[in-house]
């Protein structure tokens, strides 16, 4: 008798076990998602020459990295890339384009970061939150319920996307999210609390209504489509089957009989059901419309724009990073020029460098516009640091190849450039500058020659450049044209194989 009983326990904790692990979609309140796509019907019967537009809707994301408070546990960002070509993909079909708006967010705040529920995290994503773009922030966890682990959510009313880290990359719970954002329901809602299992529900569900929600059941003739479920009438029934499914293969390989006796057929390789594994994944041609329809809502208006985003496809072409030299040692720890070879449609790269073998810490730099940086916030003397780049542009990540590892070490000596004099060849004033009227003059004391000038600001960012040919004198140099704001930056002279640096401040 104790061994009987030792083995239905394993059997049963084992079960248990397997339910926990299963993942789950967050999103709840769809009572305001219901209502948007009631209004986005009525929008399409009114405006039934929409179906036939071609025009490709381009859609703004603001990434937003929630990490520890003191900055460790964040997403390797470089999946961020290879989330937005997954999202891309499959919104292909639907002519919806996503790009990148702005820089990545970084938030660190540890509540956030380990219950993005809480009434502090909802007030730190609120105050982060960016008025021109579909915001999405990524999270180390979210909670689990009686189904599952949570992957992700949308949070109707604050018009945002939660998902945890884990499933950020070439994933489809973020296209799941999406369609949450674009008024879409699950194929089985009504069913999330009590996902459909033989042994409680019988091979013929026998009752109208879900029992542990009151949701009216989807019957498969389709006599009800427009109130049940999802209220879509092209995607067929679903009792939640797939989050269950033994198999996990998308198959919905047993028969399952409605209350009028017919089976039901779910769709399982649809973005808004829980089936998994399915080798494509799609909306139906109802959903997509529909999905068009919210985004140009008038409560959508925010992520619309004219603005057509960078979405060349990129060359094959890997970055060739050559600077520093290939396991060299930086004298400097805090002041490491890094310099690699352009790719052919990329107009932004990400760069990573990971410092130590072992206790590893990762620093990420989002580069626009330039294949240079200076960074300014490694630590002295590491032997073992590695620098990966990524290239792509806002709207396309697709095609991108990575550099070589690149691997080099730090010294021990600081750059205070506060203390650096630009050499004894050349004096610039006046020093702070006004940033309203950001003209500084440049005296030259040296020999008249070309002069590469290059501005940075501190966080390594190039943001202006101009080559000069001077002789003895004094030269204006007007910034207006790079719109700088306030703050701090470094003036770097290159003359040969002379580089001259020296802070200047905006005020």
């Amino acid at each position: 008798m104790k061994g009987l009983f030792l083995i239905f326990f394993v059997v049963f904790a084992m079960g248990s076990v397997g339910f926990s692990q299963v993942g789950v979609c967050g999103t709840h309140d769809h009572d305001e998602i219901f209502e948007r796509l009631e209004m986005n019907k009525r929008f399409l019967e009114l405006n039934p020459d929409m179906l036939r537009n071609d025009e490709v809707l381009f859609v703004p994301v603001k990434f937003h990295v929630v990490t520890k408070d003191d900055g460790t546990g964040g997403i390797e960002e470089e999946a961020i890339l290879t989330q937005l070509c997954r999202l891309n993909n499959d919104y292909e079909a639907l002519k919806m384009h996503f790009y990148i708006k702005g820089d990545i967010n970084h938030i660190p705040y540890t509540t956030l970061y380990d219950d993005p529920r809480h009434t502090f995290s909802t007030i730190r994503m609120a105050a982060n939150f960016a008025n021109n773009a579909l915001n999405i922030f990524i999270v180390n966890k979210i909670g689990t319920n009686e189904s599952g682990t949570t992957l992700g959510y949308y949070q109707p009313g604050r018009d945002w996307i939660v998902v945890i880290q884990s499933k950020v990359g070439n994933n489809e719970t973020l296209s799941h999210e999406v369609g949450h954002f674009f008024s879409m329901a699950h194929p089985f809602y009504g069913w999330e609390g009590c996902p459909y299992q033989a042994s409680v529900h019988g091979l013929q569900v026998n009752y109208t209504t879900v029992p542990c929600s009151g949701d009216l059941i989807e019957l498969a003739n389709g006599s009800n489509c427009e109130d049940a479920a999802d209220k879509i009438c092209d995607t067929p029934p679903d009792f939640n089957f797939g989050l269950y499914d033994p198999e996990q293969n998308c198959i919905q390989d047993f028969e399952v009989k409605d209350v009028n006796g017919d089976v039901v057929h779910p769709m399982e390789n649809n973005f808004m059901s829980y089936f998994s594994n399915c080798e494509t994944n799609q909306f139906t041609p109802t959903q997509m419309n529909l999905m068009r329809a919210d985004y140009q809502a008038s409560g959508r208006n925010y992520i619309q724009s004219t603005y057509i985003p960078d979405t060349t496809l990129l060359s094959d072409e890997k970055p060739m990073i050559t600077e520093p030299a290939y396991n060299s040692t930086v004298p400097y720890y805090d002041h490491i020029f890094v310099n690699w070879s352009d790719v052919t449609g990329a107009s932004s790269y990400l760069v990573k460098v990971t410092v130590g073998s072992i206790n590893k810490k990762l620093y990420y730099y989002w580069v626009d516009n330039a294949s240079e940086i200076i960074i300014t916030d490694l630590p002295a003397n590491q032997s073992f640091i590695s620098m990966l780049i990524w290239p792509f542009n806002e709207g396309n990540s697709c095609e991108m190849k990575v550099s070589e590892t690149h691997r080099f070490k730090t010294g021990g000596i600081s750059v205070d450039v506060s203390e650096i004099n630009i050499s004894e060849n050349f004096k610039f004033y006046p020093n702070p500058v006004n940033q309203t009227v950001p003209v500084f003059t440049l005296e030259n004391f040296g020999e008249a020659d070309r002069y590469d000038l290059e501005i940075f600001h501190m966080n390594g960012q190039k943001v202006y450049t101009n080559s000069l040919i001077m002789d003895k004198g004094k030269y204006t140099i007007d910034l207006s044209s790079a719109n700088l704001g306030k703050g701090m930056y470094l003036v770097r002279i290159i003359h040969g194989q002379e580089i001259f640096n020296q802070k200047l401040s905006l005020n």
